[in-house]
């Protein structure tokens, strides 16, 4: 019976069956339905050929105290780029802005802000840096000490002219039209 007290109406027979398969179907949610929706505009969209393929990387040529040198190295600029980071937030920190002008606060926060950003993100970068170089100076030690390696080999399939020229490039772009070097 319906809120009125009234009989429902009889449903046609077609209305019936899809009442009974609708309850035989479990009751989604919004989440379900969206996914579901996702899902089937997923199954359209073609996949792109992958362009780049995995190639192992020949490390022979490698020498391991080079790589450990530049481990030090890129250690010793994360630790003197987080030491100028903290030394450049307790400074800020201690020696607010005093101007009563508000632009002239605002372009000292964002000055502030990003001398301090930027230093901190050098340093995790060559924090980050060290640390593959500590792994790579590691594993070519591994490999020379197994036999896999040898340190005084070129990699297969090195080029030294590419290295040339794209280095010619680069000093190129960066040098005076002058002193630029003549020729192809």
């Amino acid at each position: 019976r319906d809120l009125h007290g009234d009989k429902p109406a009889e449903q046609p027979r077609e209305a019936s069956a899809d009442a009974e398969s609708l309850a035989a179907k479990p009751v989604l949610n919004v989440n379900e339905r969206l996914q579901q929706r996702i899902d089937a505009k997923l199954k359209t969209i073609p996949k792109a050929p992958s362009s780049r393929e995995y190639t192992p990387v020949d490390l022979n040529g490698v020498n391991p105290l080079a790589a450990l040198a530049g481990g030090v190295l890129y250690a010793a600029m994360a630790y003197s780029a987080w030491t100028a980071t903290t030394v450049g937030a307790t400074w800020f920190a201690e020696h607010p802005p005093s101007a009563d002008v508000y632009i002239a606060v605002r372009a000292a926060t964002v000055v502030r802000t990003v001398i301090v950003g930027l230093t901190s993100m050098f340093a995790g970068i060559a924090g980050v840096t060290s640390v593959g170089m500590f792994l790579l100076a590691g594993r070519v030690a591994v490999g020379v000490a197994s036999g896999e390696l040898d340190p005084r080999r070129p990699a297969e399939g090195a080029d030294d002219s590419l290295v040339k020229e794209g280095l010619g490039n680069a000093m190129d772009a960066l040098l005076p039209r002058e002193w630029r070097r003549q020729g192809p």
